[in-house]
């Protein structure tokens, strides 16, 4: 907005703005709209910035290093002597979210992360426990993973393509010094979306259970595993129990995809439900990553 007094101008940017009241010569000043205009005209009418008396409407797109790109979709009108702005905002991603990633197709999503880490007084970044004594036998299990990606409204992340893939990966390294520095480790298991199937559980390696239709996914199925780095290949299965696919954040070696065991207690064996449990061994399963498409906040 601008506002013009004798000679003077200030121009004025704002997030956001109440009821205008009209004025006319005899206040010595003279407030300004700048609307742009998709289809290049100026607006006209008694009383610009309205169009011939219609709202004037407008879209803005904000992207900066604070907060997570967003839309604000306004509308400008004028009733009874007063203009009045209203809009609403479409955010890309909520506050649960903690990254923002749009890929070359146009397709984007947003990102959250947990950490099984220990209580350091600041719970709000950090939550969850580990057993400082032995860093292999505590961490969350597959399901923890469905069930805290839902709480925010999310799935357990899937890749779906190379540069998805790249990206993911830069972010989990990026997550290694807090791994380090609070939970005293760098190497673990990270929690993403992909079961296998039941009745791929006794033949692995066949075409089918090698392929995406071997697994299940709580989120929107990826197509192929094109993406995926496997330590091995998709049809890894070293004990009954290794039957969820994970991302490996093992100390300075290139980012890998497995499908793992975690090792269960007696009653556990018994019961074997092929759920992939929360303890086990070589590495613990201390992260999960969630994804949600962006733009539905």
């Amino acid at each position: 907005m601008a506002w013009q007094t004798g000679v003077s101008r200030v121009n004025y940017d704002y997030d956001s703005m109440g009821k205008i009241t009209q004025t006319d010569y005899n206040n010595g000043s003279i407030v300004a709209f700048k609307v742009d205009s998709s289809d290049g005209s100026c607006p006209k009418g008694t009383n610009p910035p309205t169009f011939d008396n219609q709202n004037a409407t407008g879209t803005l797109f904000i992207e900066d290093e604070e907060t997570f790109p967003r839309y604000v979709y306004y509308s400008i009108s004028f009733t009874g002597g007063i203009w009045k702005v209203s809009y609403r905002v479409n955010v890309s991603c909520s506050s649960d979210f903690f990254d923002y990633y749009e890929g070359n197709d146009g397709t984007s999503i947003c990102i959250t992360v947990r950490k099984k880490l220990r209580k350091i007084g600041f719970e709000f970044c950090f939550q969850g426990y580990i057993d400082m004594s032995n860093k292999t036998t505590s961490g969350y299990s597959y399901q923890n993973s469905v069930d805290y990606c839902w709480e925010r409204k999310s799935y357990p992340i899937g890749i779906w393509n190379s540069e998805e893939a790249n990206h993911i990966s830069n972010l989990v390294l990026s997550l290694r010094s807090s791994l380090d520095s609070i939970a005293k480790t760098n190497n673990t298991y990270i929690r993403i979306d992909g079961i296998r199937k039941a009745n791929c559980q006794m033949t692995p390696e066949t075409a089918e259970c090698m392929s995406v239709e071997g697994f299940t996914f709580t989120g929107l199925p990826v197509e192929n595993f094109d993406a995926y780095d496997w330590v091995t290949d998709s049809s890894a299965m070293e004990t009954f129990d290794d039957n969820c696919i994970v991302m490996i954040l093992n100390g300075t070696d290139p980012i890998k995809m497995d499908v793992r065991r975690f090792e269960v207690s007696k009653i556990s064996e018994i019961q074997m439900d092929f759920s992939c449990f929360s303890t086990g061994s070589p590495l613990p399963p201390k992260m999960i990553l969630c994804s949600s498409a962006a733009w539905i906040f």
